[in-house]
């Protein structure tokens, strides 16, 4: 567990507390890799509290690193993305999905390999359901998607239900929090092969988050596909076209762009 919360704890040092800003058309790409813990116990028929018993429930990844996504928006606070997770597994389910006890199946000192896949259609809530929490804004979002999961001799489709956010240090970093319920859509069990889990998955995780893909040729912090002048520095008030002599006319209107005048001469 330590190795979940250090890695959150590291990204607040090393990048500190900035501005916000949502993964959107202007960088349309996101990459994201963290920590993961996976709670084999949880189902639907699971109490809210019970979800957060760390120390009972929680098999944390080894490696610091144990989860990437890469994402697209795609138009309308939509994104479309894929990932992938790694675990081993420690702690196990006690019931299964039809209610009987699984402790006899229960494997002390046993660690079994966990990896899935996923494919997440991600629709941003920011405009929607924004956030100020300890000074800081938080992006928060909701994804549906399949998934497929590896777990020792078991394997099958999910369908996952994710919830989280994003916070942005600036147009390019920040870290993003995540909780996937994953639903086992397979009968992967038998009586005498029970599943693994009760029927059910949660997983959580803590991820860095960069942005990428946007254009901004003349560096004047407007992207080219909103930059009218896209090769020569301007105001965002002008949709990236200059005002060189600072009246306030831009220059493409200014009968004397190197000279400052008045709107009712032209400049």
């Amino acid at each position: 567990m330590k190795k979940f919360y250090s890695l959150f704890l590291t990204t607040l040092l090393v990048f500190g507390l900035t501005t916000l800003q949502a993964q959107d058309k202007n960088n349309p790409w996101q990459f994201s890799f963290g920590a993961n813990a996976i709670d084999v116990e949880a189902d639907t028929n699971t109490q809210f509290a019970d979800f957060f018993d760390v120390d009972e429930n929680w098999n944390t990844a080894k490696s610091p690193i144990s989860m990437f996504t890469i994402s697209k928006y795609i138009g309308d606070n939509l994104s479309f993305g894929v990932g992938a997770s790694f675990n081993s597994i420690s702690k196990y389910a006690t019931g299964s999905p039809d209610g009987s006890d699984m402790t006899s199946f229960m494997r002390p000192g046993v660690t079994n390999d966990y990896f899935n896949v996923d494919m997440m259609l991600k629709y941003d809530l920011s405009d929607a359901l924004p956030i100020r929490l300890l000074g800081m804004d938080f992006d928060p979002f909701v994804g549906v998607g399949p998934g497929w999961t590896w777990f020792d001799d078991q394997d099958g489709l999910t369908g996952n239900l994710s919830l989280g956010v994003n916070h942005w240090f600036n147009d390019v970093f920040g870290f993003t929090l995540m909780a996937d319920f994953r639903h086992n859509m397979d009968d992967l069990g038998t009586s005498n092969t029970p599943l693994l889990d009760e029927g059910g998955t949660m997983r959580y995780s803590a991820m860095l988050s960069v942005k990428f893909g946007g254009t901004d040729t003349d560096g004047d912090g407007i992207y080219d596909d909103h930059d009218e002048c896209p090769e020569v520095p301007g105001l965002e008030e002008f949709n990236g076209c200059p005002d060189t002599d600072g009246d306030g006319i831009q220059d493409s209107e200014d009968d004397c762009p190197m000279a400052a005048g008045l709107a009712e001469f032209n400049g």
